[in-house]
């Protein structure tokens, strides 16, 4: 039987690859790497991550999943913004797993 941990990462995995798939012909990806998020090799997110802690990180993870749900209607491009907040939602999965599985 698989672990948990096993579980998590086999579906993380998955879903990379589903997203990687869906956006394979774009050649700059606005929902997983959007360009103006990015200054050398540092991307926004991970400076964000590392400043605020997880649990600050985790506040900021809910409000951008909020913001792009509640936008997504209004803005011209829904799809974008709804696999936006997938992204977020996925990201604060794998926070809350980490905290999970090392605790």
């Amino acid at each position: 039987m698989k672990t948990e941990k096993e579980l998590w990462e086999e579906a993380t995995r998955a879903t990379l690859e589903e997203t990687k798939s869906i956006h394979k012909w774009n050649k700059e990806d606005m929902v997983n790497h959007p360009p103006h998020y990015k200054k050398g090799d540092m991307e926004a997110i991970k400076v964000i991550e590392a400043g605020i802690g997880d649990q600050g990180f985790i506040g900021y993870l809910l409000g951008n999943i909020m913001k792009y749900l509640l936008r997504f209607p209004h803005k011209g491009k829904p799809i974008e913004d709804l696999k936006k907040a997938r992204w977020y939602l996925d990201r604060l999965i794998l926070v809350v797993s980490k905290d999970k599985i090392n605790n």
